[in-house]
């Protein structure tokens, strides 16, 4: 959101249109003018009538009260859109935005690529974890409303939710005015924090209070020595429109935080109905000037006078209950949640708020004290002459005036990002021009210097050129020389690679043998041919080992690694024989394969491998490994 020093805030609702021009100058913030006007427009009316009409009645208003400010913060009613808060454990910027977006599929009710998600992280004093607001909104909504704004020929800063514009201007009113003008001075150095926390304030110096010497503070007592303790207060902000209620529950003082927020689609319109249905009227104009000048709020109070529409007023008095009985399930919701905390007052505002004994009724019902909203509580805002009813009027529109201004503590914007790009240009657009100034001017000077190089160059390649040609022969004997060292170089690479394969070819095939044999069977004898054919001879008491090492070595050779030629590995000679190491007869078995990877074009055969007889002779391979008793193999390729 960008920081400007003058915009407009603009609530457009059903059946009237509020606007506030307010600007942050040297003094604070200042509202300068504010006014509202009704939109006519009849119940059968068109998606483009009803925009046309609310156009009109917008730019008519701004003539009218001569506001030619074209910077402007707007705001979508608060039904149209998912909030949520919770906490997330501390991390760094990167991966809290993807816990966050994660969060967000899970609870968002709509699918999330038809969806615009904002959120808003705080810190919390003394914790491992963050305090997350997330606010999401259908696209579909966004685009239709920016449709209205586009034709309204103001320029567009921010779209906020008018529940937290409610919260947004109550609290920037709460704060006590030495706090936010100290905070309001550091930010000509520094940018104004999005957060409103304060330090407790010194005690006041108070008679000595005798204590036994050896009786200690209590932990509570250590931490406010010195400090004024100040309980939370906790507000209810009610703004009752024509068509929504908006619900904003936060704590003011010393650390001011949204801690619910609602909006009732039950308001005024719904009042004005109830009289047509009640007292049969069919014209909606007639049906609201008999609300505004003929009801009353019923109550154990009598009545007035008799120009009061007994029929009117009980039927806004029963739509009040059904208000009033979804405000009372949001209280309880929220005192029901780990930092929810009882309501200590309602702030009463909106059109609907001005029906008589409306303030009363509600604090009889809810048991909660009422104040009817009448202007700024504190020194924050200036620009206000009186306090009266109509100020009742725009809590909503000040806030939008304070998001305009970059001072608004929930920083919540659903202005489409291509406009927020646009924004941040204009504000550096000096910085631009000043950067666009010098590229040229670097451009320049290097051209000017470029041509001066090119005139040197050029005499210089003339120059080069004659010496080319004078030593031409010499320049075709060292490329001929070069291409026969670089063709000798790529023979003896390949030599040499080749040599280094054809090494290590037996202890590979050795190593695929290894791993396919049974932990039963003993393998005597491995003759390895220079043409990739190879002879395995082992033994082993089971005769279904041999199988099973013949199907090992085709499963990993010739399905799986694709080297072996015909139908791989074949098992042949089977016969019993007498084996000194089994000390009993076992199965003798051959194992014969070949590798298609390894060709020989010299004819040879393997030398028959000789062994010993008698005491103490080595057997054939001698030596055995493992605790199974494997003998190690002698690796042998035949030769002539």
């Amino acid at each position: 959101m960008a920081s400007i020093k003058k915009c407009i805030g603009v609530d457009v609702g059903a059946s009237s249109i509020k606007v506030v021009e307010m600007a942050f100058t040297s003094a604070g913030v200042e509202i300068l003018k504010a006014a509202n006007a009704e939109i006519n427009i009849s119940p059968d009316a068109s998606r483009a009538e009803i925009m046309k009409e609310t156009v009109s009645a917008l730019k008519g208003l701004l003539k009218a009260n001569k506001i030619s400010t074209k910077e402007a913060a707007f705001c979508v009613p608060g039904q149209t859109v998912f909030v949520r808060r919770f906490h997330l454990p501390k991390t760094t910027e990167e991966r809290l935005d993807l816990i966050i977006n994660y969060e967000a599929r899970q609870q968002i009710p709509f699918p999330i690529d038809k969806t615009v998600v904002e959120y808003q992280v705080f810190p919390i004093e003394n914790s491992q974890e963050v305090d997350v607001f997330l606010v999401a909104l259908k696209k579909d909504v966004l685009y239709d409303f920016m449709e209205l704004v586009n034709k309204t020929g103001l320029k567009p800063i921010g779209i906020s939710i008018s529940s937290l514009s409610l919260y947004n201007y109550h609290s920037f009113d709460s704060i006590p005015n030495d706090k936010l003008v100290e905070k309001l001075s550091l930010g000509k150095k520094k940018k104004i924090s999005l957060k409103f926390k304060f330090k407790m304030p010194k005690l006041k110096k108070k008679a000595p209070k005798e204590k036994n010497k050896a009786e200690t503070p209590t932990p509570e007592e250590e931490i406010l020595e010195g400090e004024e303790y100040e309980p939370e207060n906790v507000r209810a902000y009610i703004h009752i429109g024509s068509n929504v209620t908006d619900l904003s529950i936060g704590s003011i003082g010393i650390n001011p935080i949204l801690g619910f927020t609602r909006s009732i689609p039950i308001a005024g319109n719904n009042m004005t109905q109830a009289i047509m249905d009640k007292c049969e009227i069919k014209a909606s104009a007639e049906a609201e000037r008999i609300k505004k000048e003929n009801t009353i709020i019923l109550s154990m109070d009598p009545v007035p006078d008799d120009k009061v529409n007994m029929e009117a007023s009980e039927a806004v008095t029963s739509v009040l209950d059904r208000i009033l009985a979804e405000l009372r399930r949001s209280l309880d919701y929220y005192i029901s949640q780990p930092d929810g905390m009882a309501v200590d007052e309602i702030i009463l505002s909106g059109g609907q708020s001005l029906l008589p004994n409306l303030a009363t009724y509600i604090e009889d019902k809810l048991g909660i004290p009422v104040s009817p909203y009448a202007g700024p509580l504190g020194e924050n805002i200036k620009g206000i002459k009186s306090k009266d009813q109509s100020m009742a009027l725009y809590p909503i529109t000040f806030g939008l005036g304070l998001l305009g201004l970059g001072l608004a503590p929930l920083n919540i914007d659903f202005l489409p990002a291509e406009r927020k790009v646009a924004i941040k240009f204009k504000r550096k657009r000096g910085f631009v021009m000043v950067l666009a100034g010098m590229v040229a001017a670097t451009v320049l000077l290097g051209a000017m210097c470029g041509d001066h190089y090119i005139a040197t160059y050029t005499l210089q390649n003339v120059r080069y050129q004659d010496e080319i040609k004078l030593n031409q022969p010499k320049i075709t004997q060292i490329t001929d020389a070069t291409k026969l060292h670089n063709d000798l170089k790529d023979m003896y690479d390949k030599l040499g690679k080749g040599l280094i394969s054809e090494r290590d070819y037996p202890l590979k095939m050795w190593m695929q043998i290894l791993q396919a044999k049974p932990s039963d069977v003993l393998v005597s004898s491995l003759i390895i041919f220079p043409d990739g054919r190879a002879q395995i001879d082992g033994y082993t008491e089971d005769q279904g080992s041999a199988v099973a090492f013949t199907s090992n070595l085709n499963a990993e050779l010739l399905e799986k690694r694709k080297i072996l030629e015909d139908k791989g590995a074949r098992l042949s000679n089977i016969q019993t024989e007498f084996h000194d190491l089994f000390k009993k007869e076992v199965y003798k078995f051959t194992i014969n394969l070949k590798n298609k990877e390894r060709h020989s074009r010299i004819e040879q055969t393997p030398v028959p491998v000789q062994t010993q007889t008698g005491k103490g002779a080595q057997k054939k391979f001698g030596g055995t490994m493992g605790h199974m008793g494997d003998e190690y193999p002698l690796f042998e390729e035949g030769m002539k």
